[in-house]
């Protein structure tokens, strides 16, 4: 059980850092007709990565089986433990790059989205993909961030919409919801992959 919770717990790999501080907190911000906004706590924007398949060298991993390899596009991951008794989640999205005042749909390309089920049972841990992805994403702008990774520099955030459904959820043994909607503003910290590993490298 403690292994498992060190594993549930390494997909939270930003929500300990520090704040920095910032002279107009409401920096970045823009309207949005959403009430749930996505921030630092539950995800981020890799640049230069990309899934990673059996011929790539992962920079990153969670529990041996998502992985990211470097690569010349951009994954927003977003992810959560929403409970103890309940499975975490990982919706990972991969797009060219984040270019403010455009979109990517997802669906029809069933290789640029993934979502993941993290979770135990009979006292295994299970890392599964499931489901399928559908929506859109929208980039709105980059903005000053409020956090500190403890790199060597200053982080930008990518500030956008997210419209998502992820269907057809199930993994044998896992209880969740067959469907996880998400309909948000995020904001959140873009990183290399370099330094998604460099931040925390789960085992």
């Amino acid at each position: 059980m403690k292994a498992l919770f060190a594993l549930s717990m390494s997909i939270l790999l930003i929500a300990g850092c520090t704040k920095r501080e910032q002279s107009d907190p409401q920096a970045g911000a823009t309207q949005s007709a959403y009430t749930d906004v996505i921030g630092s706590n539950r995800g981020y924007i890799v640049e230069n990565a990309q899934f990673a398949t059996a011929d790539d060298k992962a920079l990153f991993t969670i529990g041996g089986k998502f992985a990211l390899a470097a690569g010349s596009s951009s994954v927003l991951i977003l992810r959560e433990q929403e409970s103890e008794s309940r499975p975490g989640y990982i919706l990972a999205l991969q797009f060219p790059t984040f270019s403010p005042g455009t979109s990517k749909d997802y669906g029809t390309d069933p290789q640029a989205a993934q979502f993941w089920l993290l979770g135990t049972a009979d006292k295994a841990s299970i890392v599964a993909q499931t489901g399928s992805v559908s929506g859109t994403v929208r980039f709105i702008k980059k903005a000053q961030s409020t956090i500190d990774l403890g790199l060597n520099r200053e982080i930008t955030d990518g500030v956008g919409d997210i419209e998502v459904v992820a269907s057809g959820i199930a993994v044998e043994k896992l209880k969740f919801d067959t469907s996880k909607k998400f309909a948000a503003r995020f904001q959140l910290p873009i990183i290399t992959i370099e330094e998604l590993a460099k931040i925390n490298q789960p085992s």
